[in-house]
Parts: C-alpha cells; structure tokens; sequence
C-alpha cells in the first residue's frame, strides 16, 4: 500500500470544502510539489554526500559505512504539510543492506520497540492480557513497550484518525515516491493523531518554533505506536518534524549546506550509539545535541581509564572485562560479542579433544565483516632475545586456528548468530606493552608468519581508539 493510501485509510470523515486562501491569505506560503521535488533532491544530495564521507582516504572521509538514516534505503515518503510546519514520514519495513533486524510481524503484542498508550483502568483486551502471561510477560515489562497513560482522548486521536488532506500531490523517479499532503492542523496536532495521542501529550513534542533556527528537527526513529486496544497501529521507520514552511527553508539552493550538516550529525551519532543505532527513540532537538556531546566526553573518559589502567599490572580477566564494559576501546564501529561459545556437536569433539573453543571477542563491523580478538595480558612478551616468538604468542594464534577450524566444520551451527563468518576472518591477537619502528616491522615480519593474524600492543589499542576519536570530533 502506498504511504498515501496508508494516510487516506487513517483519514476521518471529510469537513466542508474549506477556502484555502481565506485562511492561509492570497498567496500560498509554500507549494506540495515544490516541497515533494526538495526532498528528492536533498535525498539525492545526502546520498552522495554519505558516499562522499565514507570513502576511503583520500578521497573521501574514510568513515566507516554505518548505515545511518532512512534516507540511505528507503523508496517512499508522505511529507504532511501543516499549519505551522512541516513533517516528513518513513514508515517503510525495508531492511537495511547490513542486514539490520526488523520488528517481528508481532511486535505489537511483544517484542516492540513500541509505545501503547493506554488509560487507567486499562483499554487492554483480556485475550491479550492472557497471552503476554503465557509468555511470563506481565504490565507489559520487559516485553520491549512502554506503556504509557493519558487522560482521556477525543476519538480521532485516539484512533489514529487523519484529516482529510485540503490538496495533495506527488513527484517520483526511479529511486523516489514522496507523497504530499496538506492539511490545516498544526504539527502537534499531527503528531498527537500519528502516535495515538503519545507524542505531544504522555511524551513532549519540542519542534521549536518558526523564529529558530533551520534544520533541527525533533526526529522519531524505528519505534511503533498503538492504543491498548491493538486495533490500529503504526511502525515508524523515521520522522523529522520541523516549525518551517516559509519558502527560505525549502530553497533548493540551501541543499548543498543542509546535508552536509546533516551526515555529519547522522555519522556522529551512529559513531557514538553503534548498539543502538538501530533501536527506537524519539529525539528533541536539545536532547539530540546534548547527548551526542555527552557520549563524546564519556568516550574520553574511556581512552583516560584504559591508559591508566595500563600503568597497572593485572591479570588479563581484568582487561577482558574493561573490554566488555568499554567495547569502543576496540573499534568504535563494531559490535562485540565476549567469549561466544562454539560447542562441538556430541559426539564430535575438536582434533584437540576439546568439547567447544571459545574466542575472547568476536567485533562485527557494519558491512557485514568480522574479526576475532585474542587477548593475552600486558605483561607479556612477544618475542624471546633471539628474536623467535614467544610461547604465549604462538598459543594465542593456535587458539585462533582452533575458532577457525571450527567455523570451517560447523558453520551450520553458529550461522544464525554470526552469519558470514568464516576460517578466512582474520584476527588480532592483543599482547605486550610498547610501540615504534622497530617493534612495528617486527609485527610486519609476524603477520607473514600467522596468516590473517595482527599482532597489537597495547599501546597500538590506545593509540588506534584516540586516532578514531580525533576523527570523530572532526564531525563537530
């Protein structure tokens, strides 16, 4: 169904014909057209503008391709042109090419992320009571929605009911539908009947105001929205709502500026929020800015609590578990999994006798690659005085040739959870203090020796996550 057809099923009985330019004065503030072509022309723009980021140096900027926006993937907008200002909405269920995981077909009953607005007592179906208690789910905790309680509701908020648009139009090409729509109500008003009464009522809704700034938009991001009742409901892929419709801020000739602006913020966002890049939220404007700063001072304060760390002797579970509470110390751009188990299927066991390996870290990157992470205590040695390596280096790369044997014998078995990886990922292996020219052709001559295999220092951790945050402050 197409976005306006979706709009037009929510739409509440039609007013009388309204006289547009009674209202909105002679000369209309904006066309539908003119705002439908803008959006697939800034779409265009962003596009190039993220490829333009993440292309290797020189080149480009050499950021990692995180997907960080709808405008990456999806085919199909409805942008509400309002009273007082404008909304653009995404609610397409299209995975991203990093294979990004959508809500399951019932994430409405659990599972979410969703907000179910609900009344006191509750609106709540008795069959669907009894179903999240047969799953050990009760008031809804820990099922993946909030539920939230307002006062009462007028019927068309309450359902989820549109107005009748006073004009539409639509513009498309071959990567683009963007529906428009116009309607008299105000965005809050908007906002109150596409969220079921939540945004804008139980939860704020701060878009600002025609007089501030352009380009900071409260924005809505892969969240669903329902009343208690279940029988509509709503899964917001992404929404921006802006107070501006003067024809300043749809001047095409300001593209080139806004999406720079734009990817920028988006890459540092998804830089800082990697784990939850993909997760549901809804964004103030203020909100938005403070806490992509308030990850970057806490994203200092790691690199400064590694370092000392350093300075201390201590056993490796205790850098292991530094890693698992500050993963970005490894790479700012990678999940990471601690110590996934690989158990051999009974009565295999590995040509070692061993009934499972098991890899300090697995890091999965955006598009879909991986590495695996061995890490062996600081205080170790890489080499002896005669120049061969040490047992503890050795060991750590026969422990990855066991993972990776594994992976080529049982790749059925871990698929679901790792799919992709294979005995060809190559690996780090973490160990000892220290860093120059000479230890790093010593590395050099190691990576020869163990295939697919880096060694890393310590000091190479350090070094490599302030080199990533410096390049990431560049965004600011």
């Amino acid at each position: 169904m197409d976005p306006f057809d979706q709009y037009l099923a929510f739409c509440e009985p039609r007013r009388d014909s309204v006289d547009l330019a009674s209202i909105l004065g002679p000369t209309m503030p904006i066309s539908l057209s003119h705002v439908g072509n803008y959006i697939q022309r800034y779409v265009r723009a962003y596009k190039g503008e993220y490829s333009r980021m993440v292309t290797p140096f020189p080149d480009g900027g050499g950021y990692p391709a995180v997907q960080i926006s709808a405008f990456l993937y999806t085919r199909e907008l409805t942008c509400i042109v309002a009273a007082d200002g404008v909304i653009i909405l995404d609610e397409s269920r299209i995975p991203n090419r990093i294979g990004t995981a959508l809500p399951n077909h019932y994430w409405w009953l659990a599972g979410g992320p969703a907000v179910c607005v609900d009344y006191e007592p509750t609106e709540e179906p008795v069959w669907i009571t009894d179903y999240l208690k047969r799953l050990g789910i009760e008031d809804n905790k820990n099922s993946g929605i909030l539920r939230v309680i307002s006062a009462r509701l007028p019927g068309h908020i309450w359902n989820s009911e549109f107005p009748k648009p006073e004009e539409f139009a639509m513009v498309e090409d071959k990567e683009l539908k963007v529906w428009t729509v116009r309607t008299l109500e105000s965005v809050k008003e908007m906002l109150l009947r596409i969220t079921f009464g939540a945004v804008g009522n139980v939860l704020p809704a701060d878009y600002g105001s025609a007089e501030e700034d352009f380009w900071r938009p409260l924005t809505i991001r892969r969240i669903g929205f329902f009343n208690a009742t279940r029988k509509q409901r709503r899964f917001i892929n992404y929404l921006e709502a802006t107070p501006h419709v003067d024809p300043a801020d749809w001047d095409p000739r300001n593209i080139f500026v806004r999406v720079r602006a734009d990817v920028r913020r988006d890459l540092f966002w998804g830089a800082l929020n990697f784990d939850k890049l993909h997760a549901g939220g809804i964004f103030s404007r203020d909100a938005f800015d403070s806490l992509i700063f308030e990850q970057l001072r806490s994203t200092a304060r790691v690199i400064d609590a590694f370092e000392k760390l350093l300075e201390t002797e201590g056993v490796e579970s205790k850098f292991h578990d530094f890693i698992v509470h500050n993963p970005m110390i490894l790479d700012l751009y990678a999940e990471i999994k601690s110590k996934p188990r690989f158990s051999y299927p009974e009565p295999s066991l590995s040509p070692t006798g061993k009934t499972y390996v098991e890899p300090d870290f697995i890091l999965k990157y955006p598009d879909g690659s991986y590495k695996y992470v061995e890490i062996e205590r600081p205080g170790k040695r890489v080499k002896t005085k005669g120049g061969h390596p040490r047992r503890d280096m050795t060991q750590a790369s026969f422990q990855i040739a066991e993972w990776r044997h594994f992976v080529s014998e049982h790749y059925d078995l871990i698929k679901t959870e790792f799919p992709g990886l294979s005995s060809n990922t190559p690996a780090w292996v973490i160990i000892s203090r220290g860093s120059g020219k000479e230890i790093a052709r010593y590395k050099n001559m190691l990576r020869a020796y163990c295939a697919s295999i880096d060694a890393l220092t310590y000091d190479d951790v350090l070094a490599r996550a302030r080199q990533e945050f410096s390049h990431l402050s560049a965004l600011r």
